[in-house]
């Protein structure tokens, strides 16, 4: 959606669209084809009436085109923005077994260089939950080089110093292997929790404080804590001793920071 991606208009791009994906799944009729892979959700090309996306889904389904996924990237901290683009193409989607894919993503770039960085992945991760976004690729695993100082897109910079963000993102993961079941949990107006049941008798979970004040927090976890292991991701995982005293755990969280813990329960 940008010239130096696209010099052409609207409806050359969804005619190549149609002959590519035609030709995909001639040769392969199990191969998955979709796109387009847009920049920002609503960007447009020349001569549309709506954005891309749109403009493809509805090509698709009035020419019988293949369209297995819709795709687009998202650089922002609101979940506004999420909503809007899924929102939208959910409703044009209708009657059709079409996915939804984030194919790249990271925070903007100011978020990025700040101390809001760990808060601000943690709370992408949770958009993506409540909205059902299963398919995400994150961009970039390392730093490429926009920026003199190798502070832009990567978990690690080039000389291989990994950031905060990465043990964050990794925290995130871990969340999913081995897991019975996740959950979001909203604790108050500023503290949320991901949480993952795991084999046995033990939870991991990832505690995020969205405000400029310390969060100090009993929580009743169910049964009683028989271990507990946290660390603090703000700057780089630091060992955090949280008090817990029988089902109750102290949680303590200071300003825009998260935290991981595995509690191990009776």
């Amino acid at each position: 959606d940008f010239s130096w991606f696209w010099s052409e208009d609207n409806q050359h791009y969804l005619d190549l669209y149609k002959e590519t994906a035609e030709a995909i799944k001639e040769a392969d009729p199990s191969a998955k084809v979709g796109g387009s892979a847009i920049n920002q959700w609503n960007h447009q090309l020349g001569g549309g009436t709506a954005d891309l996306n749109t403009e493809l889904i509805r090509y698709a389904k009035q020419n019988g085109v293949p369209l297995d996924f819709v795709s687009w990237h998202f650089f922002s901290i609101y979940k506004n923005d999420l909503d809007q683009a899924v929102q939208r193409y959910q409703t044009e989607l209708q009657g059709m077994s079409t996915e939804l894919m984030i194919t790249e993503w990271n925070n903007p770039r100011d978020a990025r260089n700040s101390e809001y960085a760990v808060i601000s992945m943690a709370e992408t991760f949770s958009y993506f939950y409540l909205l059902d976004l299963n398919k995400h690729a994150f961009s970039a695993f390392a730093d490429f080089g926009f920026t003199s100082d190798n502070t832009d897109y990567g978990l690690i910079r080039k000389d291989l110093t990994i950031k905060p963000v990465f043990y964050v993102f990794q925290a995130f993961d871990l969340l999913t292997q081995n897991s019975d079941g996740v959950a979001l949990v909203i604790i108050d107006d500023g503290l949320r929790a991901m949480v993952s049941k795991k084999q046995g008798s033990c939870f991991d979970t990832v505690f995020w404080n969205i405000v400029s004040t310390q969060k100090s927090v009993p929580l009743d976890v169910g049964s009683p804590i028989t271990s507990l292991s946290s660390f603090r991701l703000k700057t780089g995982p630091v060992p955090l001793t949280l008090s817990f005293h029988e089902s109750t755990l102290d949680l303590v969280i200071d300003p825009y920071d998260v935290v991981t813990s595995r509690i191990c329960v009776s």
